[in-house]
């Protein structure tokens, strides 16, 4: 048997055999990473949920994780339902679950490999900051900057899995 070491872009493969080429160990590297950064989308998605949950009960905490544009939401309808009543919130929870559900898609559609869901998911995430930006809200600026780091990456070995990918299955020249 014999040992080979590689490294790629983070990733290296000790002590391999020949049973297991150094290309899998660095391929399966980069699909876990990508499954971890399209995986902050759920989390993205629940922790908005609670925290609408939380507000819309008249709760005084949120976690930083959450979306500014559910925060939104809730407040108006938590304004509004001094008018509305229980409609409002009925419809405050109907506007979370479409948002949070985005994001839930946009986790599925990474975790299958597509390129287009990170960026979406990176790009609705990145103008939710802006809200938080608005506000002065520095503490959940920064925390989605640190969650859109790891989706980035994610992003990233989602795109050197593919391209890893589509070199093991050219023909050699």
């Amino acid at each position: 048997m014999q040992n080979d070491t590689e490294q790629r872009e983070g990733f290296t493969t000790l002590g391999l055999s020949d049973h297991q080429p150094a290309e899998a160990a660095i391929a399966d590297g980069y699909r876990q990473q990508a499954l971890s950064g399209a995986n902050w989308f759920f989390w993205i998605a629940g922790f908005s949920v609670i925290n609408s949950i939380v507000l819309l009960a008249k709760g005084e905490w949120n976690f930083l994780i959450g979306l500014g544009v559910t925060q939104l939401i809730d407040g108006v309808a938590f304004s509004a339902a001094e008018r509305l009543g229980g409609a409002a919130t009925v419809i405050a929870l109907f506007l979370d679950a479409m948002v949070a559900g985005f994001f839930v898609v946009m986790g599925l559609m990474a975790r299958r490999g597509f390129a287009w869901a990170f960026v979406l998911g990176m790009v609705a995430y990145t103008l939710d900051a802006l809200l938080f930006v608005y506000v002065q809200a520095w503490a959940n600026v920064a925390f989605h900057a640190f969650a859109l780091y790891f989706i980035y990456r994610g992003f990233a070995a989602n795109n050197a899995f593919k391209r890893l990918q589509a070199e093991t299955a050219a023909p050699p020249a």
